[in-house]
């Protein structure tokens, strides 16, 4: 049975640290919206210039464009069977987004782990991290003290929405337009809740092991 498995949650609340693990776990292909946003700004296209207009104001980006390059992504992969989409959807808008999607794989079921976090620990987890210019990878400035990426050997940096008056926006956003999405995908797929504030590893072994038994359904 083909399968979509979502990873939401507040940002910060680590989401796709996770994603990215059970993707390796599991051999799912993985979407990361977030990155593909970025990697679409960073080319500078007609798109990317429209998107970066409402990423540097905190503003969620409208979704007929967030549809154009997950669309194309999962064209690029094929057909997979199951698929893992991080940070997607986060207006109840773009639910219907979702459901194009799911035909377009053939899905039967979607499954929805959302990752749980207090907005104050989200913020001192966003004031904390760097990402690396190339490969996206996000560290922790206090806890792995380093400025290049092990990873890629690339350059550490502060994101521009990762500061201040974007971030308060940001969170605010979160609470007005995502937190509707979740209570949606509560009654609408197979939903799993999960306290985002242990350790790494604890988090992705729960996970792990919820995920595996709604695959093996």
């Amino acid at each position: 049975m083909n399968k979509i498995i979502l990873f939401l949650g507040i940002q910060g609340s680590g989401k796709g640290t996770q994603a990215e693990i059970l993707a390796k776990s599991r051999h799912i292909p993985l979407l990361e919206a977030g990155a593909l946003i970025r990697k679409e700004i960073d080319r500078k296209t007609n798109l990317g210039n429209f998107i970066r207009s409402y990423s540097e104001k905190g503003i969620l980006i409208p979704d007929k464009q967030i549809e154009k390059i997950l669309i194309n992504n999962i064209r690029k992969m094929g057909h997979p069977k199951k698929i893992i989409i991080d940070g997607f959807p986060r207006i109840v808008e773009q639910i219907e987004v979702l459901y194009h999607i799911e035909k377009f794989l053939g899905a039967k079921k979607i499954i929805t782990i959302f990752l749980k976090m207090s907005k104050n620990d989200a913020i001192k987890r966003l004031s904390d991290r760097l990402i690396c210019v190339k490969c996206n990878k996000i560290y922790s400035k206090t806890i792995d003290k380093i400025t290049i990426c092990p990873k890629c050997n690339s350059k550490l940096i502060k994101r521009e929405d990762d500061t201040g008056k974007a971030i308060k926006k940001r969170l605010e956003v979160f609470e007005k337009e995502t937190i509707p999405v979740i209570e949606k995908l509560k009654e609408k797929s197979d939903f799993i809740e999960i306290d985002a504030t242990g350790s790494i590893e604890k988090i992705s072994k729960i996970i792990d092991r919820k995920v595996k038994k709604i695959l093996s359904q």
